[in-house]
């Protein structure tokens, strides 16, 4: 019986989404009073992460990001952003102070030099797929989150 148990143990992992209409990588863990990090679910292929988070206070803000008492997370992993402020704005990762990139190479979030938390937002043009790639605020453009040295009333993507 012993060895059904240990089998059980590292099979079931997940139990019930945290909030599953906002995120399907956050979960209650199955046997533990933790919050477990599974992106999409799938703790198998992409791996798992039990979080140092307050399970009775954790919420979900978007698919990778979530916050309990103390502190904010994004892919399981604390982030120092200013906790009292953090919000994530259409997918865009700020607080009263920054604006973040999720940046592929590290666990934590890096700050967007120059940009106004305010009113950095993605330039949408409507006209091509490289949108994702192109953001504004209120007095400079970025290209994949760098600012970009450029006259800000006469500057027009071409292509």
């Amino acid at each position: 019986m012993e060895g059904a148990w240990i089998v059980k143990y590292y099979v079931i992992r997940l139990g019930e989404a945290v909030d599953k209409e906002v995120s399907k990588s956050y979960y209650f863990h199955a046997l533990k009073n933790k919050i477990a990090y599974a992106p999409m679910g799938n703790w198998f292929e992409l791996g798992y992460a039990e979080l140092d988070a307050d399970p009775t206070s954790f919420k979900v803000l978007a698919e990778e990001f979530g916050k309990d008492k103390n502190s904010i997370f994004w892919k399981g992993v604390k982030q120092p952003v200013d906790f009292s402020s953090f919000y994530v704005d259409e997918n865009i990762p700020k607080d009263n102070q920054h604006v973040y990139t999720k940046n592929s190479t590290t666990d934590l979030l890096t700050i967007i030099k120059g940009a106004d938390p305010a009113t950095y937002k993605r330039f949408d043009t409507g006209v091509d797929t490289w949108d994702r790639y192109w953001f504004r605020d209120y007095k400079h453009y970025f290209y994949e989150d760098t600012k970009l040295e450029v006259d800000y009333q006469s500057f027009e993507r071409i292509n």
